[in-house]
């Protein structure tokens, strides 16, 4: 199947080097969905990412999970102090979550990088 395009209201088919710039498009869309309104495409040029907005994305991503992480842990807490146990762990948990949010994302050159930057302690905060 052959992709087309519109030209001066004409729809013409891609070139198969337009072609593969629109798959390699979709196919970075599709591999990282949550850094795509980072992904610049000019239709003649491989796509490619700005990774200054792909930290900005990740950075909320991350905050967002230092949140739900934090959260969570001040439940647990607050149910472990009403039940007379020792919160101890919990509070030592909830202090490295709140760490995570001083990752230096400066260093990451790709979607994989930022991905790989993600800690452990934070997935199961992660959105999907």
């Amino acid at each position: 199947m052959t992709l087309t395009k519109m030209v001066d209201g004409q729809q013409i088919e891609c070139s198969p080097e337009e072609e593969a710039l629109i798959q390699n498009y979709w196919s970075l869309n599709i591999q990282y969905p949550k850094y795509k309104n980072a992904l610049v495409f000019d239709w003649a040029h491989p796509a490619a990412y700005d990774m200054d907005q792909a930290r900005k994305i990740h950075a909320e991503y991350l905050q967002s999970a230092v949140n739900a992480g934090i959260n969570d842990i001040t439940s647990q807490i607050e149910i472990a102090q009403e039940s007379g146990q020792d919160t101890s762990s919990l509070f030592a948990l909830r202090k490295e979550i709140r760490t995570c949010n001083s990752i230096n994302l400066s260093v990451c050159q790709s979607p994989d990088d930022l991905q790989k930057s993600i800690p452990e302690i934070l997935t199961p905060y992660w959105p999907s």
